[in-house]
């Protein structure tokens, strides 16, 4: 019991006295960064459509 009890307080202190990595913001810029490249790669979707239905009309 009381090994277990100086594990627990050892284990806790530990995590209490671990550095903290501090947030920069709501969403990780790693995330921001594929969202960017997403939208870039559906605005070229989007032109590629645009110009197929514009050559249909065309023809």
């Amino acid at each position: 019991m009381t090994r277990t009890l100086i594990a627990l307080f050892t284990t806790a202190l530990l995590a209490a006295c671990a550095a903290e990595e501090e947030p920069k913001g709501a969403i990780p810029q790693h995330q921001l960064d594929s969202m960017t490249k997403a939208e870039d790669v559906e605005d070229m979707m989007q032109k590629a459509e645009q110009e197929r239905r514009d050559q249909m009309d065309k023809q």
